[in-house]
């Protein structure tokens, strides 16, 4: 069983590049996340969970280390097309419960464009 959320922090990238994967990676970049070794999941947060700063996240984050993110993200082949991708948030009410502690984070935009509007990284 994985560990349960304690901290969320929110974060956002920008990457433009012709090659669809590296505007992935420079928007990964730009939202200081790229030593994070990504996994994708849904945005529900656990009761207890708390959001916290974006730099006290990036502090939190190890390089190589598994890190769950929800990512908003969208790709265009358009010069100079406007673009834009989001994630929502659920934020179940607070309830006591034993928390452990993990991570999520990341979104992006660029020309072949990834967009994240509410990048989430959950620690």
């Amino acid at each position: 069983m994985f560990p349960v959320p304690r901290r969320v922090f929110l974060t956002k990238g920008v990457g433009s590049n012709k090659d669809e994967l590296r505007s992935f990676e420079l928007a990964l970049r730009n939202a200081e996340i790229e030593k994070c070794n990504l996994v994708s999941v849904s945005s529900i947060l656990p009761p207890g969970c708390r959001i916290i700063s974006r730099n006290q996240g990036l502090k939190e984050l190890v390089p190589g280390a598994i890190t769950f993110a929800v990512i908003g993200r969208i790709a265009s082949n358009e010069p100079r097309r406007l673009l834009a991708a989001s994630i929502g948030l659920a934020i179940p009410p607070v309830t006591s419960s034993p928390i452990a502690s993990s991570t999520i984070s990341i979104p992006v935009r660029g020309k072949l464009l990834f967009m994240p509007k509410l990048p989430l990284a959950v620690l």
